[in-house]
């Protein structure tokens, strides 16, 4: 019976120990917890060992949340500078289709060349320009009443 109760004495040390994550201390023999103190060191002793793995969390932890937050701040820049860059995109491409159809370039509409182009041929043929007045075409009147206001205006600009 000695024998059957060795190796599970042997293994319940080796599993007290590796819960402690203690080194192996082969030269000690195992000793019984007898006093209230002696297990309050023992404790004491463990909850040292766990707190020193913890040393610096607190540090950890805050450069964990400004990175984050950089993080953050790097996604929103990362985001408005793509918005912009579609933004150029689409006013570089607005001027060359505006160039191209000799319309203004604020005027057009859409988000592809082939919706600008589509758009400025609309234009141009709504901006036509108009047909010249020739000086004197057309009927006049032979004689101009002349009523105060206009004798008024004349006197002021002596003509």
């Amino acid at each position: 019976m000695s024998e059957t109760t060795q190796p599970t004495a042997a293994a319940g040390e080796a599993s007290a120990q590796t819960q402690e994550n203690a080194p192996a201390k082969a030269d000690r023999p195992f000793e019984a917890i007898t006093s209230q103190e002696d297990l309050d060191r023992i404790i004491q002793a463990r909850l040292e060992r766990e707190r020193k793995k913890f040393e610096g969390f607190d540090e950890f932890k805050a450069k964990a949340a400004k990175a984050d937050e950089i993080s953050a701040k790097n996604a929103e820049l990362t985001e408005l500078v793509s918005t912009y860059q579609a933004k150029e995109e689409q006013s570089k491409l607005a001027a060359e289709v505006a160039e191209a159809a000799g319309v203004p370039a604020d005027a057009l509409r859409g988000s592809t060349r082939e919706e600008l182009e589509a758009h400025a041929e609309t234009l141009k043929s709504l901006l036509v320009p108009p047909v010249p007045v020739v000086a004197g075409q057309g009927r006049s009147p032979s004689k101009v009443e002349e009523t105060d206001d206009v004798k008024a205006v004349r006197q002021l600009f002596n003509s």
